[in-house]
């Protein structure tokens, strides 16, 4: 499977230390190799639709952190990589 990485999604990536750098690369390098059904009906991610209804998907690549992602006609977008805590703020906060 392909995944084009938004540039949201390379600034974070920059930004981690190296241990969290490996991680991170190290699922996406998984997420990669694997065929899009597995990807879906997997249990390690969460799907959640947006109030605009754009369905995005969660991927825990560590304790903390987690890979965004969504899908359009050409396939997959990781579109940022977040820290657990930021996520639940982002997804629990009104408007």
């Amino acid at each position: 499977m392909d995944i084009k990485i938004e540039r949201r999604a390379e600034i974070a990536l920059r930004s981690l230390g190296a241990s969290e750098r490996k991680q991170a690369l190290n699922s996406i390098n998984k997420l990669a190799g694997s065929p899009s059904d597995r990807f879906l009906s997997g249990l390690e991610f969460q799907k959640i639709r947006t109030e605009s209804g754009e369905e995005l998907f969660i991927h825990r690549a560590g304790r903390r952190m987690r890979l965004v992602l969504s899908r359009d006609s050409s396939g997959w977008i990781l579109e940022d990589i977040v820290d657990h805590d930021r996520l639940e703020t982002l997804l629990h906060s009104p408007g």
